[in-house]
């Protein structure tokens, strides 16, 4: 969950700072670089473009704080329209968003993952959604080194408790042999 606020609050700063950017730039007048300005990069920001991101995000957000059942109703809904129009950017990053969130009804990170990539390689991508898209691309990889270091101790945890059970029952058939060789003795010195 934590997780979750901090990438949203990364990519709101980001689409935020890029909006005042916008702003104080006119939005008609494209930015040619010159020899006068060396800070200006000659990339223009689209405040439609921010607008969508953050539409994107509100979803994501939003998604995530559903129900399961109207998680998978949501996710349902967006695949007939992904049916529709398969190229429709916006319901490609609301899908791979779906399928990455940890709370999520269809969680699949490997298929995100991919389908985050080749998110990432297409040229329709803006900026905007390419920041997003990147978010949740680095999001996805970190869940599943996660998700993967957490298979790899839990195989190291079963490995050692096999041999914790195995130690113990050395020890039990050690106590055993002492106390049968404490009966043998207590036997052999009533004898005499």
């Amino acid at each position: 969950m934590q997780i979750r606020k901090l990438i949203l609050l990364a990519v709101y700063t980001s689409v935020l700072s890029a909006c005042s950017a916008t702003a104080a730039t006119a939005v008609t007048t494209p930015v040619v670089p010159s020899n006068k300005d060396s800070n200006n990069s000659g990339i223009t920001f689209s405040p439609i473009a921010h607008a969508h991101t953050a539409e994107l995000l509100e979803f994501i957000a939003a998604y995530a704080d559903l129900a399961h059942e109207k998680q998978k109703i949501t996710y349902l809904e967006v695949m007939q329209k992904l049916a529709k129009n398969k190229e429709e950017i916006n319901l490609r990053i609301k899908h791979a968003a779906m399928l990455s969130l940890p709370s999520s009804y269809a969680r699949d990170i490997k298929t995100a993952q991919k389908m985050l990539q080749a998110l990432l390689e297409d040229d329709e991508l803006n900026d905007s959604n390419a920041s997003l898209v990147n978010i949740l691309y680095t999001f996805t990889l970190d869940l599943n080194k996660q998700s993967h270091k957490v298979r790899e101790l839990a195989k190291k945890n079963d490995g050692l408790k096999q041999k914790n059970k195995a130690l113990v029952q050395k020890l039990n058939d050690l106590k055993d042999i002492e106390k049968t060789m404490i009966e043998r003795n207590a036997q052999t010195n009533k004898k005499p």
